[in-house]
């Protein structure tokens, strides 16, 4: 389980001067959320081996971090109980991880409803974002 980068193209327009920098930076006019668009599909997804809807992708958009930042995701049950954490460092952007069911031990998970939080240390802030998500068989 990874934390990847999605990527679509930006059309041409008019551009604004939000920060000094040496290269291109592309951000998001009133973005207020570090966290946005989060969206989990399938849901509810069934690992259970036999080809369909055996993975599920966490799909979220990261807003105002400008450096490479550490995101975390961690998936609980809903007793508080964490069964898989994915960290990495990223930049704004469309990012995605995809899911197999599995706890950090490589077993399946038993069937049931578990919490995904998603936890960015921004520029200037910290945020958390929590979703739910079904595993069923």
């Amino acid at each position: 389980m990874t934390i990847t980068a999605t990527s679509t193209e930006a059309d041409g327009g008019e551009a604004t001067d939000l920060r000094q920098t040496q290269g291109l930076t592309i951000g998001a006019l009133g973005a207020v959320d570090l966290v946005s668009d989060i969206t989990i599909s399938p849901n509810p997804f069934t690992p259970n081996g036999d080809g369909v809807n055996d993975e599920t992708r966490v799909e979220f958009s990261l807003f105002k971090v400008y450096a490479a930042r550490p995101v975390a995701v961690h998936l609980y049950t809903l007793a508080g109980r964490r069964v898989r954490t994915v960290e990495a460092a990223v930049l704004a952007g469309r990012r995605q991880l995809t899911w197999d069911g599995r706890d950090e031990e490589g077993k399946i998970v038993p069937p049931g409803m578990y919490i995904v939080r998603i936890v960015v240390e921004g520029d200037s802030q910290q945020e958390e974002q929590s979703r739910a998500v079904a595993v069923v068989y």
